[in-house]
C-alpha cells in the first residue's frame, strides 16, 4: 500500500529520495528479521527471489549503497528498541497515540492549574513555617521544582516518542489509510517535518581498529587491574589495546556493495574469488591466484584473517616509509577493514565462525610470536625491516611456520606480484570486503543481539543485509576456515 499510494507526501516530488518509504521498509523488514532473533527458519531464504529483492530491490541502482545500509541501520534500531525499550509493547497498543495526546494535555493544564494555587498558598498558622534566606516558603519551592521536574520529563518523554521511528511508521501507515490526510498539506507537512528528524541513534557509524604491530606489546597495568577490579571488570590479555576509533568510510560501505554484488546469488566462498578475480583482472601472466590461494587455505578463519592482516600493516608500513601518501579508495578500504576484522578477533571473537576460546588462543599465540620475532625493535622502520628478514627465502605458507612469518611472506609476494602501489592496494581491498561478506553469516543471533546494547557493530548490519539476501552460512562445500 506504501508504494501504491497516491498521496503528494509519498510521491516523487514529495519523497524524492524515498526516505519516507523505506522507514516502512525497514520496518517490514525488522518483522522478518525477527524471525531468526526467535530461532524460526527462513523458509525462503533459498528462493531466487530473495536474493532477487537485494540485489533488484534494494541495490537497483549503482549508487544504493548509501540506501542500503540506511534501510539496514533503521531496521535495527527497530530490534534494538524490541529488546532494550518499550516502545514495540507502546506503540502496538492501537489507541496509544491519542492517550499520550491526552496524557500531556492533562499534564499541562494540571502544571498550569498548580501555578496560582502555590502562588497564593500561605502556611497554616499552627504549621512550621520554614523560609529560605530570600523569604520564600520551603514547602511552595520543593513543590514548584517536583511540578517542573514532572513536566520536563513528560515533555521530553512526548517529544522523545513522536519522533521515534515507530511514531514515523504509524503516522505514515495512517497517511496512506486515510485518504483526508492525503490532501491535508498541514497534516503533510507536519509527517514531513517528524520523519525527518532523528534524536537517538543506537548505533555511532564507527569501526573498532586494531593493530598488531602496533599493540603486541601492551601489558594491562597490575596496579589499575588488580584483584578488585577484575572481580568486576574483565582483564584485558597482553597485547590486546583498542586502536581509536574511526567513522565508518562511505569507500567501505562501497566496496562491500559492490562484492556482494559479484556474488550473484552465489554462496560465499571464502574469499578465494576475491584473489583469483584480481588474479585474472590485474595481471594474470604473474599467476596471482596460484600465488596466494594458500593463504586463504589455512589452519583457521582466525589463522587466514590474521596473516592477511599482518600483510596489510606491513605493505602500509611500506608506503610510510617511502612517504608515499596514499588516499585512493583501495587504500582506505584495505586498512579500515583489515584492522575491523582483526579487532573482531581481538574483541570480539564470537562474530567468527571459529569457537571463541579458540581464536582467544590463537590470538595470544601470535601476540608472543611478534613479542619474540620483534623483540628489541622500537621503532616502525626497524620492526619493518626484521618483519622483511624472516621473509627472506621462504617460500608459501605451511603449516610448521608460525602466523607472524606467514604474514612477511605474504607481504613479500603481493609486492612481488603488483605492478605498483595502486595494483596492490586493489589485492588487498578486494580481499578483505569479500573477507568481511564471509565472516558475517551466523546463526548465533545472540551475540548480535548484545552488541546493540553496547552500539551495535558494523558486521551485525552485514548480517541483516545478508540475511535478507538468503546468505545465512557460508559455503559448506568449501573448506571452511
Amino acid at each position: 500500500m506504501i508504494w501504491q499510494c497516491k498521496g503528494r507526501l509519498l510521491s516523487s516530488t514529495g519523497d524524492p529520495d524515498g526516505r519516507l518509504k523505506d522507514i516502512c521498509l525497514s520496518y517490514a523488514l525488522y518483522r522478518l528479521l525477527c524471525r531468526r532473533f526467535a530461532g524460526y527458519p527462513f523458509s525462503k531464504s533459498s528462493d531466487v527471489k530473495t536474493w532477487k529483492f537485494v540485489r533488484n530491490g534494494l541495490l537497483s541502482n549503482e549508487d544504493d549503497h548509501e540506501r542500503a545500509f540506511r534501510v539496514i541501520e533503521v531496521e535495527l534500531a527497530f530490534v534494538y528498541d524490541l529488546f532494550y525499550t518499550k516502545y514495540a509493547a507502546i506503540f502496538s497498543n492501537k489507541g496509544f497515540f491519542q492517550l499520550r495526546s491526552i496524557q500531556f494535555i492533562i499534564v499541562i493544564v494540571g502544571c498550569v492549574t498548580m501555578v496560582p494555587i502555590l502562588t497564593n498558598y500561605h502556611t497554616p498558622k499552627n504549621d512550621l513555617n520554614l523560609l529560605t534566606v530570600g523569604g520564600h516558603n520551603v514547602d511552595v519551592l520543593v513543590t514548584c521544582i517536583g511540578v517542573v521536574a514532572i513536566l520536563f520529563m513528560d515533555l521530553v518523554q512526548y517529544f522523545v516518542l513522536s519522533f521515534s521511528d515507530w511514531d514515523k511508521v504509524q503516522l505514515l501507515c495512517w497517511y496512506v489509510k486515510k485518504p483526508s490526510w492525503q490532501n491535508n498539506k498541514c497534516i503533510e507537512n507536519i509527517i514531513q517535518i517528524v520523519s525527518h528528524r532523528k534524536w537517538l541513534k543506537p548505533w555511532g557509524r564507527n569501526l573498532g581498529q586494531y593493530s598488531l604491530l602496533e599493540s603486541y606489546n601492551y601489558n594491562p597495568s597490575r596496579l589499575l587491574y588488580n584483584r578488585c577490579i577484575t572481580s568486576f571488570v574483565n582483564k584485558p590479555r597482553n597485547g590486546q589495546t583498542e586502536s581509536n576509533r574511526i567513522k565508518l568510510p562511505l569507500e567501505v560501505k562501497k566496496a562491500i556493495i559492490v562484492s556482494l554484488r559479484t556474488l550473484n546469488g552465489q554462496r560465499l566462498k571464502n574469499e578465494e574469488a576475491s584473489v583469483q578475480r584480481n588474479g585474472e583482472a590485474l595481471l594474470q601472466q604473474n599467476q596471482i591466484w596460484d600465488e596466494l590461494s594458500w593463504a586463504c587455505r589455512l589452519e583457521t578463519q582466525t589463522h587466514v584473517i590474521m596473516v592477511w592482516h599482518i600483510a596489510t600493516s606491513l605493505c602500509e608500513k611500506e608506503c610510510k616509509q617511502g612517504n608515499i601518501v596514499m588516499k585512493i579508495t583501495p587504500f582506505i578500504v584495505a586498512n579500515a577493514l583489515s584492522k575491523y576484522c582483526a579487532y573482531l578477533v581481538a574483541f570480539a571473537p564470537r562474530f567468527l565462525s571459529d569457537n571463541s576460546y579458540m581464536t582467544e588462543v590463537i590470538f595470544d599465540q601470535v601476540v608472543q610470536e611478534a613479542r619474540d620475532v620483534l623483540n628489541g625493535c622500537n621503532s616502525a622502520t626497524s620492526k619493518y625491516g626484521k618483519m622483511m628478514k624472516i621473509s627472506v627465502g621462504a617460500g608459501k605458507g605451511d603449516p610448521g611456520e608460525n602466523i607472524i612469518k606467514r604474514g612477511a611472506v605474504l607481504a613479500k609476494h603481493i609486492r612481488k606480484l603488483s605492478v605498483d602501489n595502486v595494483q596492490r592496494w586493489e589485492i588487498l581491498a578486494d580481499f578483505w570486503a569479500e573477507m568481511m561478506l564471509f565472516v558475517t553469516p551466523s546463526n548465533d543471533t545472540t551475540v548480535h543481539a548484545e552488541y546493540l546494547a553496547k552500539g551495535g557493530e558494523f558486521v551485525t548490519h552485514l548480517w541483516a543485509l545478508l540475511s535478507h539476501a538468503g546468505i545465512l552460512k557460508r559455503d559448506s562445500a568449501h573448506k571452511d576456515v
